[in-house]
């Protein structure tokens, strides 16, 4: 069975607005952060852009699995490649 998708009039889907810095909301919430490189976040920027703009959200649907997976590959390769690089050494 196809799922039909349909885009609210206006265009561009709402942006969710983002807690202060300094807000209680984000001291109570664990969270992990890594830089990933230029290219991966033009390449995130773009899939997000064509997603945004897209018809028929549904076509962009392996070009997002595979960001999910390169930038879950980065995040791997950041925090616990480094680590077990040490423990084998």
């Amino acid at each position: 069975m196809a799922a039909s998708i349909r885009r609210a009039s206006g265009g561009k889907s709402p942006r969710l607005a983002r807690p202060r810095a300094g807000s209680a909301a984000l001291a109570d919430k664990p969270f992990l952060r890594f830089h990933h490189s230029a290219p991966l976040r033009r390449k995130t920027l773009t899939v997000v852009e064509a997603l945004e703009q897209a018809e028929n959200p549904v076509a962009h649907a392996d070009a997002l699995a595979d960001l999910v997976v390169e930038l879950t590959n980065a995040g791997l390769d950041a925090y616990f490649m480094p680590l077990l690089t040490i423990a084998c050494l």
